[in-house]
């Protein structure tokens, strides 16, 4: 019980901002993106399904993705990326790439490691491709 009541009170300013309506309860991606209202712009939105690959790393097949998903895994298959190369290398329309790129961040799929570079936070099984 106690622990509770400490948690409550660590998170008093933050369930104020949402009783107030000046902050929402964010638990997942869709929840981002909804508020943001890109859920629309972002086609096969599903949870995206890792598996264990021999290594210990998380893989994740891209026929289960959406094309425009599968675009920024490619071509961050090679590595380290500049946000604008990303971009330049799918040529998908910006308002879709970003919605894309922060669903697929937010998922655990890519990482921004600072400096609008981004990398692959899982690994691809290329063999599908």
């Amino acid at each position: 019980m106690d622990i509770v009541v400490t948690e409550a009170r660590k998170n008093r300013g933050a369930n104020s901002l949402i009783a107030q309506q000046h902050a929402k309860l964010v638990c997942s991606a869709e929840d981002i993106l909804e508020e943001l209202s890109l859920m629309s712009l972002v086609p096969n939105q599903q949870q995206f399904k890792f598996e264990q690959s021999d290594s210990g790393t998380r893989k994740i097949n891209p026929d289960e993705l959406g094309s425009t998903q599968s675009s920024i895994l490619k071509a961050l298959n090679d590595g380290i990326e500049e946000i604008d190369a990303i971009h330049a290398k799918t040529q998908i329309e910006m308002n879709i790439f970003l919605a894309t790129l922060l669903e697929l961040e937010l998922t655990g799929t890519v990482e921004n490691i600072g400096s609008q570079l981004y990398r692959l936070a899982a690994e691809l099984d290329i063999t599908a491709y």
